[in-house]
């Protein structure tokens, strides 16, 4: 049930203070406010451990880099604004494939990631996210 905050990115507006919920209060326009199944705070499902994210400084979408559990690094994308449901996909998969040993499952409002690589030794490198390259010096980084 996504009452658990792990695997979730959550949204929060840390200049309003004194509500209930502390030190902070959550956005009315966050997608899952009206659901009373999912905390009001989150604003997407389905990553395993974005383990760093940024937004891009031209327009303010935000790129996640979710690392995989044993195979597959993946980026995930959210436009600015959008206030869509969304989810990412884990646990039922692992970049594009389905998760391994994992049931057959459909998330609702699933999203696939934009990129996936394979990642042959696991215990020693993950994805990492970064910001949006939009120079000239290095034109493979586009």
């Amino acid at each position: 049930m996504p009452l658990l905050l792990l695997g979730k990115m959550l949204r929060l507006n840390i200049d309003q203070t004194s509500t209930a919920y502390g030190n902070y209060a959550v956005p009315s326009d966050n997608p899952y406010i009206n659901d009373p199944d999912i905390d009001d705070r989150i604003y997407a499902l389905g990553l395993r451990n974005p383990f760093r994210w940024s937004f891009d400084r031209l327009n303010n979408d935000i790129w996640i880099g979710d690392v995989g559990q044993n195979k597959v690094e993946e980026i995930n994308y959210r436009a600015a604004g959008s206030t869509a449901m969304v989810n990412y996909g884990w646990r039922c998969f692992e970049g594009f494939p389905s998760t391994p040993g994992v049931p057959d499952c459909s998330p609702v409002n699933y999203v696939p990631p934009v990129y996936e690589y394979p990642n042959p030794d696991p215990g020693s490198s993950a994805v990492t996210g970064g910001y949006v390259y939009r120079g000239t010096e290095f034109p493979n980084f586009q």
